[in-house]
């Protein structure tokens, strides 16, 4: 709940005030009309039961006597204002006898209804409503002795009795609406008179709130000679005195946290300051200035002689001359020297001052500040011994290091790079795109790779470049992206070799290899030719035999040169002399095998699986040997008399480089009774040698027909193309 204004006290109070003073004189005047009402219906009631007496006595003998005319009479003088009341005589039945407003005499009497009956002496008074309007009737008894004849009725007029009210009324009204009027204007004069009184005060309150809020410049308007002026006049004074103080204690408060921070800067930038009295030669060190030659501050008293004693005596002499330099005027004093601290050890000090003149241009006071640049002038010193080992290790590189602008211009190149461009100079390529000096075929790639350096994607490339002498030479560059220290590429750095002679040294392997490709294609061509001449000879000399066991075995062995034959002939006309197809060779020695057998071919269904096998001549010879007897065999002997089957060679070579050939049949089979590795058969003791030769291992398997396999290692571990 806010507090009343005292604008709104005064102002309540003094309308209170008005309003209880009306109300007490509206409430006197309004008991006071409303007594006159009462004292007017009192005389009326009076006045009515002393005429209805009168009448009583007087009607009596009248009533008696039945004299109408009389009665009648006598009612109309006392009802000469019938306006206001009307007189009635009535005997005991509430029959007319006579009556001020005329009635027919014998009528019975019907007032209204009555809602209040009061005794009086001698008589009745009847309070009644009529129309909504209250009247009075005096009922008064005509007696003969202790006999009641009738009555005499005197009621007042309604009509005129309501004007009568009313008009004591309408005065009752008037007079509030003037005490109501006085109000209003009692409360118009209490808002002046408050206004007046609290306007002043409520200036001072506000003043009083601003300045609260540090409006320390705010003043009172108010220009008077009353109490409230001389309180606006002292209230200005005491603000002017607030501000102030105001003021003095913030700018104490400003100097004592400058000399906090100024402190706290100090200590963390190591930097302290000193003032010299050279007339006294008193000298005056801060807090850290102290710390900074490793005492704690007050512990010792300084002076000159104790900054020249801890200076390196490798440096008073600069010392003195920049300070004598300074006193003159000179030079301003600014210079670096060492110094040992309390402790021994040494540090570096940046020192700068500045010569205070008095008003005859003497010296008489020196100023300045010393910071401790060790750690600065060692982690100076350590960059710039990096800097000159980097640049050492550059400039003796034997191969070429590089920098490169976005646009390919150089922005550094060693000297091995200088050379290898038959450059005399840095200023020769530096600022010029280097890509002039790629020939045409190679510029554009190595453009490319600058590009990507700067999306920061490393590479390679290797190019043919003209010196600016015209000597022509093979390079090989690595390139990759250099960034700042905010991470971003500003240039590619590329080390560069030259590699002419392993280019050369290439050409000539190429073209000895070419050399011995075409020496080993003409060895294994006259190979083979020699081996078909054995082959042919052998043919020739079984045709003189007569023997059919004896030109078989002469047939065996001309099928076995020419599968050896068969190798050579393969190598000669394949690109790789190194190593053989053995599916394309399979697929032909398996062919001269049947051509041989041309019975057989019908019979017999041949099936090859040797997805991708490539074996060296040292290999290929041995399995070729071993397929040419396992097929010759299983022909002979396991589809004996015309007998159908199927007969697979497969190959295959795992990914641990261990090769695996099978030859399968499902012939006949193998006797169970022949042990394969102890036979008389030259053909099976041909195919174990054959196997030890391989280094592998040869297994048989019985059952539907025969199958051999034979696993061994292939060249180097790998046996696929």
């Amino acid at each position: 709940m806010h507090p009343l204004s005292i604008k709104t006290k005064i102002r309540a109070v003094t309308t209170l005030s008005i309003f209880l003073v009306a109300a007490l004189l509206g409430g006197v005047y309004v008991y006071d009309e409303t007594g006159r009402i009462r004292e007017f219906e009192q005389r009326i009631l009076n006045d009515s039961v002393r005429s209805a007496a009168t009448i009583s006595y007087t009607i009596m003998p009248s009533l008696i006597e039945k004299d109408f005319v009389r009665m009648s009479n006598l009612v109309s003088y006392y009802s000469m204002r019938s306006d206001r009341l009307y007189v009635a005589i009535v005997d005991n039945d509430n029959r007319i006898m006579a009556h001020s407003a005329g009635d027919e005499i014998g009528a019975s009497f019907e007032p209204p209804a009555v809602f209040e009956t009061e005794k009086i002496r001698g008589g009745v008074v009847r309070k009644y409503l009529r129309a909504g309007d209250k009247s009075i009737e005096v009922s008064y008894p005509v007696k003969a002795g202790d006999l009641v004849l009738g009555s005499v009725r005197i009621g007042v007029n309604t009509d005129w009795l309501r004007n009568e009210t009313g008009k004591i009324r309408s005065t009752i009204l008037i007079s509030l609406a003037a005490a109501f009027a006085i109000v209003s204007l009692g409360i118009l004069i209490a808002s002046a008179i408050a206004r007046r009184i609290s306007e002043p005060i409520l200036l001072l309150k506000e003043a009083a709130e601003r300045i609260g809020r540090g409006d320390y410049d705010h003043r009172v308007d108010i220009k008077s000679n009353d109490e409230i002026g001389v309180l606006a006049e002292a209230f200005n004074r005491m603000a002017g005195d607030l501000r102030d103080s105001r003021t003095n204690l913030v700018e104490k408060e400003a100097l004592r946290t400058s000399e906090a921070r100024l402190k706290e800067a100090q200590q963390i930038a190591r930097i302290g300051h000193w003032e010299w009295d050279i007339v006294t030669n008193k000298v005056d060190w801060s807090d850290e200035l102290y710390r900074i030659y490793g005492y704690e501050p007050g512990e010792i008293v300084p002076d000159y002689g104790l900054v020249v004693e801890a200076m390196h005596p490798a440096t008073r002499e600069e010392f003195f001359r920049a300070i004598y330099a300074a006193l003159r005027g000179e030079r301003p004093y600014e210079m670096d020297y060492v110094f040992f601290r309390k402790d021994g050890s040494e540090a570096i000090l940046h020192a700068i001052g500045r010569v205070l003149y008095d008003e005859n241009g003497a010296p008489w006071r020196m100023v300045g500040t010393v910071q401790d640049i060790t750690t600065q002038r060692r982690a100076e010193e350590a960059i710039k011994e990096s800097e000159n080992l980097l640049q050492t290790i550059i400039d003796t590189e034997p191969e070429c290091v590089k920098l490169l602008s976005l646009d390919g211009k150089l922005i550094h190149m060693n000297p091995a790079g200088l050379a290898m461009v038959e450059a005399d100079a840095l200023d020769q390529l530096k600022g010029h795109p280097v890509a002039g000096l790629v020939l045409p075929e190679y510029r554009q790639a190595f453009k490319s790779l600058i590009e990507k350096n700067f999306e920061g994607v490393s590479g390679e490339l290797e190019f043919e470049v003209v010196g600016l002498k015209g000597k022509c030479l093979w390079l090989e560059t690595h390139a990759v992206p250099l960034r700042n220290a905010k991470g971003e590429i500003f240039a590619s750095l590329g080390i560069t070799r030259d590699i002419t002679e392993r280019k050369r040294a290439e050409e000539r392997i190429l073209s000895a290899l070419a050399e011995k490709e075409i020496l080993l294609k003409e060895i294994h061509h006259r190979v083979k030719n020699n081996l078909q001449v054995v082959a042919s000879l052998l043919d020739l000399q079984s045709q003189t035999i007569e023997d059919e066991q004896t030109r078989l075995l002469f047939g065996e062995s001309q099928k076995r040169i020419e599968a050896i034959s068969l190798i050579h002939e393969k190598l000669y006309r394949s690109k790789n002399l190194a190593r053989i197809d053995f599916k394309e060779y399979v697929d032909d020695l398996t062919a001269n095998v049947f051509a041989l057998h041309a019975d057989a071919k019908e019979e017999i269904r041949l099936e090859t699986d040797i997805p991708g096998v490539a074996l060296d001549v040292v290999k290929a010879i041995p399995c070729g040997l071993i397929v040419n007897e396992l097929v010759t065999n299983a022909i002979r002997h396991a589809f004996a008399d015309g007998r159908r089957g199927t007969l697979s060679v497969r190959m295959h070579s795992a990914s641990d480089g261990i090769v695996t050939l099978s030859v399968r049949d499902d012939g006949v089979g193998f006797p169970a009774d022949m042990d394969f590795k102890n036979t008389k058969s030259l053909g099976m003791q041909l195919v174990n040698l054959l196997v030890d030769q391989l280094g592998g291992a040869i297994e048989l398997q019985r059952g539907t027909g025969t199958a051999f396999t034979i696993t061994f290692q292939g060249e180097n571990g790998n046996g696929r193309m």
